[in-house]
């Protein structure tokens, strides 16, 4: 039996899910997650989700992700209602806002601090997992550049991976050689599958969901 997907909004918690995607990556600096649930009018209870509100995703006992709520989206026809809720990581707000830092250039700094002073304003922690390499003789923030591309500048200088984890915080990391236990099996941890070969194409893809 698949573990239940809670999502918890200011101290409420919604379960039941029918459809969910959540999704986090090594090379993505903030996951996201939709969750969808349908039910008849007989059997449908009131759903007010506020857009912007902290949320956390959980999978069974495990938390997956640390974020806000993007997106709200109830609908309804003569014999259903649906909704729809989706958002991010917290690290979304580091996508979204500039980059700012009183006189907006630091000297003879390392990436870690650079990341945990335009982290701070959002409530962000950073998290080092790697050795960061020397120190930034001089930093400055170009004109409108996001607290993202100011970071991710920097850190392709010194080979560092920006990503997150599923408290929310910004992971500051390099790819490893350890090789990964886990196998990936049609009928256990992977659902579906669906592939995409076509001649106008330059590659194929083929997409999977799995737990």
């Amino acid at each position: 039996m698949a573990e239940p997907i809670t999502l918890r909004v200011d101290g409420q918690l919604y379960s039941g899910w029918q459809k969910v995607r959540v999704t986090r990556s090594l090379r993505d600096i903030a996951g996201d997650f939709e969750l969808t649930l349908t039910r008849k009018w007989d059997d449908a209870k009131a759903m007010a989700i506020r857009e912007g509100s902290a949320c956390t995703v959980h999978i069974g006992n495990d938390l997956v992700l640390t974020g806000y709520v993007d997106d709200f989206i109830p609908s309804y026809d003569a014999r259903e209602v649906s909704w729809v809720v989706s958002g991010r990581s917290k690290t979304s707000d580091l996508v979204d806002c500039s980059a700012i830092f009183k006189a907006g250039a630091w000297s003879g700094v390392k990436l870690d601090q650079v990341a945990r002073d335009v982290c701070t304003p959002f409530g962000i922690e950073v998290v080092v997992e790697c050795d960061l390499g020397d120190a930034f003789p001089r930093v400055t923030i170009e004109q409108g550049e996001t607290c993202f591309e100011l970071l991710d500048r920097l850190a392709k200088q010194r080979a560092v991976l920006l990503t997150t984890n599923e408290r929310g915080q910004l992971v500051l990391t390099q790819a490893s050689d350890t090789t990964m236990g886990a196998s990936l099996i049609l009928g256990e941890n992977i659902l579906a599958a669906r592939g995409n070969f076509s001649i106008d194409r330059k590659s194929t893809r083929l997409n999977s969901s799995h737990l």
